[in-house]
């Protein structure tokens, strides 16, 4: 793949308080995300296995039984929050 995501200049990929990506990290992965021609590989994990935030900072995995349904959940290190499909990053 072409297209190497590299840290921005801070650090944290979402905001702790309202769970939004930075827009630096928004524009990197989106332009990853348009480049992969398969599926996007993700971890797995059912909600009640989530592992500590801490121990997969900064990623992305999917939760496939969420109360509301299958989602995406990204971790702040400290946190897992749950991405909202179809949100917009300011």
């Amino acid at each position: 793949m072409g297209i190497k995501l590299t840290r921005p200049q801070n650090p944290r990929i979402v905001d702790p308080k309202t769970g939004n990506i930075d827009q630096n990290w928004a524009t990197q992965l989106n332009a990853l995300f348009d480049a992969i021609a398969g599926p996007l590989p993700l971890r797995v994990f059912a909600k009640a296995q989530l592992p500590a935030a801490a121990k997969y900072a900064n990623n992305i995995v999917f939760v496939p039984d969420d109360v509301a349904g299958p989602c995406l959940a990204v971790s702040d290190g400290t946190n897992w929050k749950k991405i909202t499909l179809g949100a917009t990053v300011s």
